[in-house]
């Protein structure tokens, strides 16, 4: 018999992955509704026989596996303590793969995996990963078991994010996720790619840098600073508040209008530093100036921190000492949407909205300070429609004046 492991072999002109696992158990679900697309297998394996090539193919799951959480630590328990009931604890893997043969002589279970795209671990890496470290890490590891669960034939990519989405409900992975197994950020990718901070953004839940940390600017954050500019849903007289006030409500409106939204991924460069110059400006200025010019103590305003220890902006790299409220932020970056134009499927600025706002700041930033002192709470000040308003008309203003 051939060793167990992995193989190359050629269907056609298509190279796939054949891995063998050796299987205590096997049994095939029938499904009564013959239009299903797909057959759905369940087998029992032990941990010890699980091969590590699986590690290649868990790209089609989504969220990204956090072996310190507290999954993690109920998963490494299980084994430790009750490796017998560990079966029956763990709701298993689930595989889904182009092909699967089980051969009951050599009670062998062959898969074929062959786009990494569709196929691969659907659920389950929290507890692949938790084994493999236990089994690492363990001397005399115990002989625990779990269930692998194998769907078959799923040739529709947009059906596998379907079936990814439903299996992890209970995890409550994000949205942005699935867009992104989509491809629907891949534009965005492509334009951020050589910025200094691309391999700080995460894309999926839980990614981590090359060196294992954690990565500090969720997708989530991108979106809603570039639906702060989207002049089609919003005007000077509807603002898009919600970009700070819910973050699922921005991966709503990007899923339910991918098409329209790709246009103003092209303006995201400028979208994240002038984020960060508004971050960086409004307390600097408003030591300054203040009201009247008389100086203000930016570290006295609500929702307003001083720090001993630099903080360094995400997209900039300036360091600065004091630590704000986004609430003072979206409303002062939201303006510049006034300078964005569309044209069928193409969004630019009218002008280079930096310039602009280098004109502006110091009002922008009296508009949005002044609110924050009569309302002491930066979630207010972040929510009120009225800021909202006269920080886009400064910028409106502008256009009309120089003609923009």
């Amino acid at each position: 018999m051939a060793p167990l492991g992995v193989f190359i072999i050629y269907l056609s002109t298509i190279m796939s992955t054949l891995i063998k696992i050796p299987t205590e158990s096997f049994k095939k679900i029938e499904i009564p509704d013959g239009n299903v697309p797909g057959k759905m297998y369940v087998a029992v394996v032990s941990i010890k026989d699980l091969p590590r090539e699986l590690d290649e193919w868990r790209g089609v799951n989504p969220r990204e596996v956090n072996l310190n959480s507290g999954v993690s630590k109920q998963i490494r328990d299980t084994l430790d303590q009750k490796p017998e009931e560990f079966i029956l604890r763990n709701r298993g893997i689930t595989l889904i793969v182009k092909h699967s043969e089980y051969l009951n002589g050599p009670k062998t279970l062959n898969l074929e995996l062959d786009d990494k795209e569709r196929d691969g671990v659907l659920d389950g890496g929290h507890t692949l990963l938790n084994i493999w470290k236990y089994l690492d890490e363990e001397e005399d590891p115990s002989n625990a078991y779990v269930r692998l669960e194998i769907l078959e034939g799923i040739e529709d990519l947009d059906e596998t994010v379907r079936i990814v989405d439903a299996r992890n409900r209970s995890t409550e992975v994000k949205i942005a996720a699935f867009e992104n197994l989509l491809g629907h950020f891949d534009s965005l990718k492509k334009i951020l790619s050589k910025e200094p901070y691309a391999d700080k953004i995460a894309y999926k839940e839980n990614e981590l840098s090359e060196d294992g940390t954690k990565k500090e600017v969720p997708i989530e954050d991108i979106l809603s600073y570039v639906l702060c500019f989207d002049t089609e849903d919003f005007d000077h007289n509807n603002h898009p508040v919600k970009a700070y006030s819910g973050k699922a409500s921005v991966v709503k409106h990007f899923r339910d209008n991918v098409e329209k939204m790709q246009k103003y991924l092209g303006l995201t460069p400028e979208i994240l530093m002038l984020r960060d110059l508004i971050y960086e400006d409004l307390p600097k200025i408003w030591n300054e100036e203040g009201n009247d010019g008389a100086g203000g103590k930016a570290g006295k305003i609500r929702g307003i921190k001083v720090v001993n220890e630099p903080k360094i902006l995400p997209f900039s790299g300036h360091p600065t000492k004091h630590v704000l409220s986004m609430g003072f932020v979206y409303p002062a970056l939201a303006a510049f949407r006034a300078l964005v134009n569309v044209e069928g499927d193409r969004a630019t600025w009218k002008d280079d909205p930096i310039r602009v706002y280098g004109m502006i700041r110091n009002e922008l930033t009296k508009k949005v300070v002044g609110s924050a002192l009569r309302t002491k709470n930066p979630n207010e000040t972040g929510k009120n429609v009225d800021l909202w308003g006269i920080c886009y008309s400064m910028v409106e203003r502008e256009v009309l004046t120089r003609k923009i």
